[in-house]
Order: C-alpha cells, then structure tokens, then sequence
C-alpha cells in the first residue's frame, strides 16, 4: 500500500515572523514539549474556524505558519503539531472536516483529516497490549489509517515538495507496513533532503525498540543528522529525544532503575518536561517520597505552569509530614487546574484538618473538578450535596 507514496523532499523555507519568536530555540532547554505546549492555544483556535467553516482563513493560517518556519526545528516540529488540532477523539468534527475537503481540497485540508483518521483508528484499537485486543479493534485501527494513507496521497498530489506530508505519515507507515518500510522511506527522505529534522526527530519514535526497532536504528539516525552537518543544537535535541526513547522502553518493560538511568542522560542533553514528567511519574509510582518531592521540584522549575508537577510535590511534602509546605503547592495545581489538588482541597475543608471547616470554599472546589469529569469528586459531590444540602 505505501509504494503509493511519492516522497520529494526540499529543503525549508525561509522567513521571520512574530509567530516565529513564539518558539523557544534556546539550546540548553530543548523542550520536547514546548512545541505542542505553545501551539495548544492556537490548536483551540483553528478548531473554532473549523467550526464555523472558515476554510479560507484556516488554509492561509497555515500557509503563513509553514513560510515563517525559516528551518528551525522547534518551529518546524510546532507547525507539525498543528495538523491534530482537529482530534481524533471528536467525532463530530468530521463532518466539518468532510466539507472543508469536499468544498476546498487544499494540501492542509487533506492533511488535517489524515491526522483526525489516524486519531479515529487510534482511539478504536485503544491502548491495551494486542494480547488483550480484540480483532474488531484492529480492523477499527487499520481501517482509519488507510483512510489518512489516501487523504496523504491527496495531500502530495497537490504538493509533493512539501515535507510535512512525509512527517504525518511516518508513523502510519510504521503500523500499517513495519520497521523495513521506515527505514526505506526514512533513507528516501535523508537522500533529499539531508538537512530535515521533524522527519528524523519523528522515526526515533517509530523505530524504537517497543514498535519493531532497535537502539542501534535510533543511534543511526542521530549519527546521520551529525554527518549531514545539522545545527548543533537539532543533533543535540536528537539526541536527547534517542535516549528519552530508551527511558521509555525501559519503564514499558517494568526496568525502572534501567529506565531513570536512561532519563539522567537525557537530562545531560536537555532539560526536556517530558523526561522529567517521566521521572516524577516513575518516583510517584514508587511512592519515594523525598525523590518525589525532589523531581517534581525540577519539573516546577522547568515547567512552573504544570498543574501535574505542583500535585505531585504537594503529595510527597504531605506524605513527609510537612502539610505546611504542601499547601501552597495544592492550590497553585487548584488555580492551574489540576482536579486531583482541587478535590483533594475539597475534602480538606470539609474535614477541617490542615485548613480551616469551610463547606463553602470546599463545594466550589468539587464543582471545579466535577465539572472536568474527575470521578472522586463527582462522588464526593454528591455525597456532600446530600449531607449538607444548599441553603
């Protein structure tokens, strides 16, 4: 099926704009998830003009954000996280997609609704290991990747220069045809265009060892991005994202010593959020209170606006016995949203210990993770609503 894909390759436009300063390319920070961070907003946005059938001024978005790229690669790997913005998980968003493409059959156009095929395919399969996956869920997978595989043909019938297409489609290449079709279409796109860094940054993850790949492929990429002379600082993000890669396969074997160990080199590279959100994770999980509060001291500093890393440090200083200390934290998560604080605040002021008794402050608590969903405090809710109804 993939032998359907013609890959040209060109090297990346110039420009500069104010968009273009919105990305980070300090080379210390590295951020692995400071392109998709910074482009949520604008994500927010674009599904809004989808909405309202705007499919003009989508199109021209688009066309602006990929001139203003000038070959950076955080800005580049920022316009490539762009392309999900309309979300696999919404299904209603298809028929807005169906139109756009139907009424306006441009390159983005194709692309976006590949993006949202492979999301559908995704979300059918679901994420349990394939022994417990059932072959309904496979057929449900693969049916939505071959509908991107044709939106993606359509996409580079339109524009078979622009690399983009190639970088949505390297990890549908890795699910439908296997590690051997990478490494061919991966040594296709070096071949053309020596100096791409999303196309690379990309096959690191398809060809880990979990998806059919090797350390030794991972480290070839990296090697040749060093040989084709990128920018220091894309062969160091490279780098830094291989071994974050390792980490991850580690933990997905349960080798959790292997796995932080994997994440310290990372770390020597870049002070990636990803790699130190996995840390937390690993040490939360282990409930190694005083590692807990020490990682999630390093993702605060890398990352000060996540909810996720402000629980985690309120957890392990209420665990060390110093609820003085992890107050603020929980209600820094509450403020950045975080349900978990938010409930866990809840409870607190209706028990009185810590904080003062107050039912009102802890209702409106509640109702903030409640209304996100958050089961506890749906529960909790509830059961507050019916001991202490509303005045």
């Amino acid at each position: 099926m993939y032998m359907r894909f013609t890959i040209l390759f060109f090297s990346f436009c110039t420009g500069f704009s104010a968009f273009a300063q919105t990305i980070s390319t300090d080379s210390r920070i590295c951020d692995d998830m400071g392109a998709v961070d910074k482009t949520r907003p604008i994500k927010q946005e674009f599904t809004k003009l989808l909405r309202e059938r705007k499919f003009k001024v989508l199109e021209s978005e688009f066309n602006d954000r990929y001139q203003q790229i000038q070959g950076d690669s955080m800005r580049e790997m920022a316009v490539y996280a762009l392309f999900s913005f309309a979300d696999g998980g919404d299904l209603t968003l298809e028929p807005f997609l169906n139109q756009w493409v139907r009424e306006s059959p441009s390159y983005w156009a194709y692309l976006a609704r590949a993006e949202y095929w492979a999301g559908v395919g995704w979300k059918k399969r679901g994420n349990k290991f394939s022994s417990e996956t059932s072959e309904e869920q496979f057929e449900g997978l693969h049916e939505g990747l071959e509908k991107a595989v044709m939106d993606i043909d359509e996409a580079m019938k339109i524009n078979p220069n622009n690399p983009m297409a190639y970088a949505v489609s390297i990890l549908i290449v890795r699910a439908i045809a296997g590690r051997a079709e990478v490494d061919k279409v991966l040594a296709k796109s070096i071949k053309l265009a020596p100096g791409n860094f999303v196309v690379r940054h990309r096959a690191l993850f398809a060809l880990a060892p979990r998806w059919g790949g090797s350390f030794e492929a991972m480290d070839k990429v990296v090697d040749g991005a060093e040989r084709a002379k990128l920018p220091k600082v894309d062969v160091t993000r490279l780098r830094y994202q291989a071994a974050r890669e390792r980490g991850d396969h580690f933990r997905f074997e349960k080798n959790l010593a292997a796995a932080l160990e994997q994440y310290d080199v990372a770390l020597n590279f870049c002070d990636g959020r990803g790699t130190l959100r996995s840390i937390v994770q690993i040490q939360a999980e282990q409930k190694n209170w005083p590692a807990l509060e020490k990682a999630s001291t390093e993702l605060i500093r890398a990352w000060p606006e996540h909810a996720y890393a402000h629980e985690q440090r309120a957890w392990a200083r209420e665990k060390l016995g110093r609820m003085k200390e992890a107050l603020p934290d929980f209600e820094r998560a509450a403020e950045l949203g975080g349900n978990w604080a938010r409930n866990r605040l809840g409870m607190m002021h209706i028990d009185g210990k810590d904080v003062p008794r107050d039912v009102a402050k802890a209702r409106i608590f509640l109702e903030l993770a409640a209304a996100n969903g958050y089961k506890n405090a749906q529960e909790n809710l509830v059961k507050l609503n019916r001991e202490q109804p509303r005045n």
